[in-house]
């Protein structure tokens, strides 16, 4: 049960870091990037969006991770393999990664990149939680039957 209430209090925080990657992202719109003039500022908005974009995107991936790992408290021990090695990665990834400006497919815009990370994470995490859960419910079962 102690897991469980992990789980909600991370659900909780990687809901909050949702709403204020959103408010980042949409810094105009909400007046944190607005000058004397009322005209935009791009270094404020620039700055704004490096932050929010992978707060935003990430603690959306988080938050699917933290719902799952409710459901399914007993994958924890394997998915957070997972977990460690790939959060700090992202992180740097996104941290260092250049603005190119290009915005393709071979040189993506930070964005996108935020974007693309937090979908990979996502889908992976939501495979090992699931393939986790089938894999002990198997177990299970055939253990009661033999």
């Amino acid at each position: 049960m102690k897991k469980r209430k992990i789980f909600i209090w991370a659900f909780m925080l990687s809901l909050v870091g949702f709403v204020a990657g959103y408010v980042m992202t949409n810094s105009v719109r909400f007046g944190l990037c607005v000058d004397t003039l009322k005209m935009s500022d791009a270094s404020c908005m620039l700055f704004f969006e490096r932050i929010a974009n992978p707060l935003y995107y990430g603690c959306f991936a988080l938050g699917i991770s933290f719902i799952l790992l409710f459901i399914f408290p007993r994958t924890l021990t394997i998915w957070k393999y997972f977990g460690y090695w790939f959060i700090p990665l992202a992180f740097i990834i996104l941290a260092t990664y250049p603005n190119p400006g290009a915005g393709d497919f071979l040189s993506p815009d930070p964005s996108t990149l935020a974007r693309w990370i937090s979908y990979f994470y996502a889908t992976v995490s939501i495979v090992i939680i699931l393939s986790t859960a089938i894999i002990q419910k198997v177990k299970k079962d055939s253990k009661q039957f033999s």
